[in-house]
């Protein structure tokens, strides 16, 4: 069966370490099969097997294993590879930058309206665009020194977890869907 990816909030940063070898036991735990972790940030590869609630399991799961709540993010190997593909920003947009596309996980897809206030957020600095239950976001240099209100995008899109695209784009080389 194909894979799926599980994009985890919050893992090793904020005082809250876990190894590699943790997250794989505590996802094969819960009852999953062929379970593998990439790079130390929460991105767990695994079989679904026929677990119609993935997220909610995994979820559940791992608060319980790690002793504290981890928002999931579950995508399938067809739509990791999806979004290793998605080019929102023009090659004028992309030309001037040093910054890496950023692509954050949410949820669930926004409402039109609440796509539109969001990527009105936008500035000459930091481009924003939502694509489905994405929110991409094109900074001129790094995130760290950017200006853009990551926390009223929230609010208004949902939290999410956020990964750069060509962490995305490997991870769908290793799934073998690019």
């Amino acid at each position: 069966m194909a894979k799926s990816v599980a994009f985890l909030r919050g893992i090793n940063v904020g005082g809250r370490r876990v190894t590699n070898a943790q997250l794989v036991a505590a996802v094969e735990q819960i009852g999953f099969a062929d379970v593998s972790a990439y790079q130390a940030s929460g991105n767990v590869l695994f079989d679904p097997g026929d677990h119609q609630e993935t997220q909610a399991l995994l979820a559940e799961g791992l608060a319980r294993s790690l002793g504290f709540e981890v928002a999931v993010f579950v995508r399938t190997a067809v739509e990791v590879g999806e979004l290793a593909l998605l080019q929102p920003f023009s090659p004028e947009e992309l030309s001037p930058t040093k910054g890496k596309v950023q692509v954050t996980m949410l949820a669930g897809a926004p409402s039109p309206e609440a796509a539109a206030r969001a990527e009105a957020i936008s500035s000459a600095t930091d481009r924003v665009r939502v694509v489905g239950a994405h929110w991409l976001w094109l900074p001129t240099s790094g995130i760290s020194d950017s200006p853009l209100d990551v926390a009223a995008i929230e609010q208004i899109v949902g939290v999410g977890t956020t990964r750069t695209q060509g962490t995305v784009q490997r991870l769908a080389r290793k799934l073998g869907v690019v």
